[in-house]
């Protein structure tokens, strides 16, 4: 049986891989900031926007909390939850990539 060998990535492909998701992060957080203004400034509370007839709809709720209104008033409890899993994707990617 032949034995590949597996090649470990250079500094520069995993810089380069860094750089790629946080392009991603970037334009993905963009986007739903510009779609919030929009709707924000457009759509009146509680009303909806068809946007491809009854397949696509937008809604303008507001919610103080997480999804479905849970823990509203938690901004500590999110805040410290974000925190550590930035620190878990750190510490896989290091652990899987580098």
């Amino acid at each position: 049986m032949p034995h590949t060998m597996r090649s470990e990535p250079s500094p520069a492909a995993g810089r380069a891989n860094i750089l790629t998701m946080l392009g991603v992060a970037a334009v993905v957080l963009v986007a739903d900031q510009v779609s919030k203004a929009l709707v924000i400034a457009a759509v009146p509370v509680g009303d909806k926007v068809a946007v491809l007839g009854d397949l696509v709809q937008v809604w303008h709720a507001q919610n103080s909390g997480a999804a479905f209104s849970l823990f509203e008033g938690g901004f500590l409890l999110f805040v410290v939850v974000t925190v550590v899993a930035l620190a878990m994707i750190v510490y896989f990617h290091r652990s899987f990539v580098g």
